[in-house]
């Protein structure tokens, strides 16, 4: 048996753990929070209870409500079973077969219906709840328990009426998060057209009015004695009459319009055909149908025009493709001359760039730093042969003292030699200034990549932090967030200032752009890790084009294993290239660093 197993979102995740609750409070809150307060008054208005009654009635509702809401809940968990069953898996993160995924999607599709359904049944079991020890162990008249029992009908009615639609909507909501995207086949949605949904709806208003009138002319009449056969056989029949053309006058109504909304889709399904000399059906009376039947027809005139617009293009086209064809193949002469020059010149611009990718590959740190402090994994990989991004791992005295990761702005040989400068100024200027804060130093090196690059159009963005024993400096130049991962309470936050927002600098090595750099110190306890990342992840794109966006960044930190630093940056990136699908839709250099305080 096969298994699946879908990643959700924060979002998703927080409505599937509260779905129970939530489904219970939207669909049984009508019930226990409106309507039955609206049947008490009914109890007390049309049963005419006396103060005896009243008294007996009293002591006996609250354990019936409380019967009810314990029946309810014992239902709604019978039903939502396998669904229940489907989210419990999904929040542990357990694969899922193929057999329990397909029941608990066959059930939630049938939601609305087995509800409704049941909110009839249940309906009638808990009022009986109330009506049967009131019939039983309370002196009353035959006409109250009648008109208790006409009250449990119509809220039955009315629960039916209304829990369709809305567990409908809350599930229709839920399906739209993605909760059950996958399609095998098993899904059978129910079938409901819409003449039978406004018939239904119909039926549903006229029976529940009709009960409410009947049972206030029943209690009248049966406490003032002066009910009789003949007065309540002349009241049905007038009921009856009611009923019928009550149903019918609408369901004559709602047949008129499907008709017509029928006549708009076969004229759609003729277009789609390629039928565009259909005519369209006039309307006797203008509406909403009409409109859009009139603007279906305008576009097929439109398509039919455009049609024969291609066609008499085409025509001519056959003689302008011969004219060009003589055209091209003059042409085609020369661009052989001239591709042969061009594949000479290619294969000199693939050598040079072999030739930068080589020495800087050889410059840049393929070692990890000996640290008995730190557990450090890196990956590097670049979009073409000479990437943007570079790293450094600067060691003094065999302990760990600072990481530098950086991104050169543009692509090819010369952002790739300006790595290689950038990397030797960033080096040199961090041991010599052992004592200056990291905010300084990056300073410091702004302004010696200012009179190094001089008028070029590159700029560099970056992290430089310092380490020593447990306190960290971090300085940023315009680049993004790194991430702090608690051990303790897997919490992950960007690294920034108390009360800050932000605490990115500006750009490196660009002239009128010499300003200070802030200094941000904190401390890192054992267990605890730094996520260090170039913009190549949050840049990329999956097929739909979503990006990968800081809140996935963050999810994936969170999930990481605690193991080792490898081990958790294996795991982001397994994440990021799960989610853009094909490794090739990368659109820059991926270059990513953990850090482990041990």
């Amino acid at each position: 048996m096969s298994t699946r197993a879908l990643k959700l979102t924060t979002t998703s995740r927080k409505q599937i753990r509260r779905f129970w609750w939530t489904f219970n409070a939207i669909t049984e809150g009508l019930s226990f929070f409106i309507v039955v307060p609206s049947l008490m008054y009914y109890v007390w208005s049309n049963v005419h209870l006396t103060p005896q009654q009243f008294a007996e009635y009293s002591r006996i509702w609250p354990v019936a409500y409380t019967a009810s809401i314990i029946m309810v809940l014992a239902w709604n968990r019978i039903l939502l079973k396998p669904v229940l069953a489907y989210f419990k898996k999904l929040l542990n993160n357990e694969p899922v077969k193929d057999d329990d995924y397909n029941r608990a999607k066959k059930r939630f599709f049938r939601l609305p219906l087995l509800h409704a359904i049941g909110a009839f049944a249940r309906w009638i079991i808990g009022m009986s709840f109330a009506i049967v020890p009131f019939t039983l162990f309370v002196a009353h008249r035959p006409y109250q328990v009648a008109n208790l029992w006409m009250g449990a009908g119509i809220c039955a009615i009315f629960g039916m009426g209304t829990y369709f639609p809305i567990t409908e909507i809350y599930a229709q909501r839920l399906l739209d998060r993605g909760i059950f995207a996958v399609k095998t086949g098993a899904e059978k949605p129910l079938r409901f057209n819409l003449l039978q949904r406004f018939t239904l709806i119909s039926v549903f208003s006229v029976l529940i009015a009709v009960a409410e009138i009947f049972t206030l002319f029943h209690s009248t009449v049966e406490s003032h004695n002066i009910g009789s056969p003949l007065l309540y056989a002349n009241l049905f029949v007038w009921i009856g009459c009611s009923i019928v053309f009550s149903i019918l006058l609408p369901l004559l109504a709602n047949h008129k319009i499907l008709n017509r909304i029928t006549s708009v889709i076969d004229f759609l399904k003729e277009i789609g055909r390629g039928n565009l000399d259909i005519k369209s059906n006039g309307n006797i009376i203008r509406d909403e149908v009409a409109e859009i039947n009139d603007a279906i027809y305008d576009m097929k005139e439109k398509l039919k025009q455009a049609r024969k617009d291609l066609m008499d293009l085409n025509v001519s086209l056959e003689q302008k493709v011969k004219d060009r064809t003589a055209e091209l193949r003059r042409a085609n002469d020369n661009l052989a001359k001239l591709n042969r020059v061009l594949m000479s010149k290619d294969s000199i611009h693939r050598l040079e760039l072999q030739m930068a990718a080589s020495v800087q590959d050889r410059y840049l740190s393929r070692e990890l730093p000996h640290s008995p402090d730190y557990d450090i994994a890196y990956v590097f990989r670049p979009k073409a042969s000479v990437s943007g991004d570079f790293y450094d791992f600067i060691s003094v005295d065999g302990r760990l003292a600072g990481i530098g990761l950086f991104d050169v702005s543009g692509h090819g040989i010369a952002s790739g030699l300006i790595t290689l400068l950038a990397r030797s100024v960033i080096e040199r200027t961090f041991r010599a200034h052992p004592r200056e804060k990291i905010g300084t130093i990056m300073g410091l090196i702004n302004r010696e990549l200012i009179n190094e690059i001089g008028d070029l159009d590159n700029y560099l963005t970056g992290v430089l932090l310092r380490f020593t024993d447990d306190r960290i400096e971090y300085a940023n130049s315009a680049h993004g967030n790194i991430f702090y991962r608690s051990a303790a309470s897997d919490r992950v936050r960007p690294v920034r200032a108390r009360g800050d927002t932000v605490i990115q600098g500006h750009f490196l090595g660009v002239k009128n752009l010499d300003e200070e750099y802030r200094t941000i110190t904190f401390r890192i306890r054992p267990g605890d890790s730094l996520f260090l990342f170039t913009d190549g992840m949050s840049v990329s794109m999956n097929e739909f084009h979503d990006y990968y966006r800081q809140e996935q960044i963050i999810d994936a930190i969170r999930q990481a294993p605690h193991g080792t630093a490898r081990e958790a940056l294996d795991f982001m990136l397994d994440d990021f290239y799960s989610f853009i699908g094909d490794p090739e839709r990368a659109e820059d250099d991926i270059t990513a660093i953990v850090v482990r305080k041990l």
